[in-house]
C-alpha cells in the first residue's frame, strides 16, 4: 500500500476516533511555549492555508490542519446525513442519496435492478428514529455503468403498508449534484453510506479519502467501503455529490463510484424510466442509400410502431432526413438507447405519419 493510501486509512480513522484519541492534540499543544505562541500565524492566513490544504488536496502538515480537516469533516458529514438513505427491494438493501425536493434518489443499478415501475422502501433517519416512505424504480444503465435512479412516490400510494408511526412526512431533505469530469487525482472526498441497513446506535457510517483515478464512466477512491455501502454518495469538500458508490476493487481500499456527469447527461432517459443496456435498434432498412424503407423486421421496433415497406423516413425527432447517411447521423447525435422514446415522420402515398418507436435492444 503506497503512502497516500496509508495516509487517507489513519485520517479516516482519527475522523472516526477524534484527533484526542491518538494524543496528538494534548502532545502538541504541551509543546508550545508561550514565546512560540507569540509567533503563530494570523487567524486569517491560517484560515486560508487550512481551506488551501483541504480543497486542493494536500496532505496536512501540521495538528492544527488535522483539526481544521476534522471539524470540516464532521460538519459536512452531519449537513449529508439527513439526505443519506437506505433503500430495500425484497430481502435485498443499499444506500441512496436524495438529490431533488421532489424527491428523486440516485442509487446503484445493482441495488435496484433493472425493473422500472417496482417498488421500493426508502428509510430516512430523523431525529434517531427510522422513518419510511415508498419509492418508484425509475431507470439504470447496467454493466460497464451501474447508475440508477428512483423518485418517491405521490399521494396515498407513499404510505401503503407503512405504519403511520413510521412513515416520513414533510419536506425532502436533499444535496445538490456536483460535476465529476474536472475532479483532480488527490483531491480529498467523503464517502457515507448505511452498510448492513441504518443503525441508530451507529448512525451514518462516513469514510474519508481521495480520489485515486477518474475516468468518463468510473471514479476510483481509496475511501474503504463494504458491500452494504453500494448506491450511497460520495462528495467532494463542498458537499457535492460527485459519484454514487459501485463495487470494490481488490481491497477495501480501492473503490469503484459512478461518476455524477454520467447521471446529469442521462438524466432525461433515467428519470422517464429507461433501461439503457446494451445497442439500440430500430428495426428497419432502407433501400440502398436512400430514405426509402426497405424492409421492417416483423415484431420488431418499427413494425410495432406503424411503419411499413416502401414509407420514406423524413425526420428522426427534430432533424430532418434526405439519405441513409442522414440517418445514420441522426442516430449517433440524437440520445438513442433501448427502451427510449423515438418520434418519426414518414411519407406514405400522400400522407404524413407521425411514428412514435420505442427503441430496441440489438440482438435482443
Amino acid at each position: 500500500m503506497n503512502y497516500l493510501r496509508r495516509y487517507s486509512a489513519s485520517l479516516a480513522l482519527s475522523v472516526a476516533l477524534g484527533l484526542s484519541s491518538f494524543g496528538l492534540v494534548n502532545a502538541q499543544s504541551e509543546s508550545v511555549s508561550d514565546e512560540q505562541a507569540s509567533t503563530t500565524v494570523p487567524v486569517e492566513s491560517a484560515e486560508e492555508g487550512n481551506q488551501g490544504v483541504l480543497f486542493s488536496g494536500e496532505i496536512p502538515k501540521t495538528v492544527e490542519q488535522l483539526q481544521f480537516m476534522e471539524s470540516h469533516f464532521a460538519q459536512l458529514a452531519k449537513d449529508v446525513f439527513p439526505a443519506t438513505v437506505n433503500i430495500q427491494m425484497g430481502g435485498s438493501q443499499g444506500s441512496g442519496v436524495v438529490v431533488s425536493d421532489d424527491g428523486y434518489v440516485l442509487t446503484a443499478a445493482h441495488v435496484i435492478g433493472s425493473r422500472p415501475g417496482a417498488t421500493a422502501l426508502v428509510t430516512f433517519m430523523v431525529d434517531g428514529k427510522e422513518k419510511r416512505i415508498l419509492a418508484e424504480t425509475l431507470g439504470v444503465q447496467a454493466g460497464a455503468v451501474d447508475s440508477g435512479m428512483l423518485k418517491i412516490k405521490d399521494g396515498k400510494d407513499r404510505f401503503k403498508g407503512i405504519d403511520k408511526d413510521d412513515r416520513f412526512e414533510g419536506d425532502f431533505p436533499y444535496v445538490d449534484i456536483g460535476t465529476s469530469q474536472d475532479l483532480k487525482l488527490g483531491q480529498w472526498v467523503m464517502a457515507v453510506g448505511h452498510p448492513g441497513g441504518i443503525d441508530k446506535a451507529r448512525g451514518l457510517v462516513v469514510r474519508v479519502g481521495r480520489i485515486i483515478d477518474n475516468r468518463k464512466i468510473s471514479l476510483r477512491t481509496d475511501c474503504t467501503l463494504v458491500g452494504g455501502d453500494s448506491g450511497g454518495p460520495l462528495f467532494d469538500m463542498n458537499g457535492l455529490v460527485i459519484g454514487i458508490h459501485s463495487r470494490i476493487g481488490q481491497t477495501l481500499a480501492d473503490n469503484l463510484h459512478v461518476p455524477a456527469d454520467v447521471y446529469s447527461e442521462k438524466w432525461d432517459l433515467m428519470s422517464r424510466g429507461v433501461v439503457i443496456n446494451g445497442a439500440g435498434t430500430l428495426g428497419f432498412s432502407v433501400v440502398e442509400d436512400t430514405n426509402e424503407i426497405e424492409k421492417v423486421e416483423p415484431k420488431g421496433p418499427a413494425e410495432v410502431a406503424g411503419m411499413k415497406k416502401g414509407d420514406v423516413l423524413i425526420k428522426m425527432g427534430k432533424m430532418t432526413v434526405e439519405d441513409k447517411d442522414g440517418i445514420k447521423d441522426a442516430y449517433k447525435k440524437l440520445d438513442i438507447w433501448p427502451n427510449s422514446t423515438l418520434r418519426l415522420v414518414v411519407q406514405r402515398g400522400d400522407e404524413t405519419k407521425t411514428l412514435k418507436l420505442t427503441v430496441g435492444v440489438k440482438g435482443g
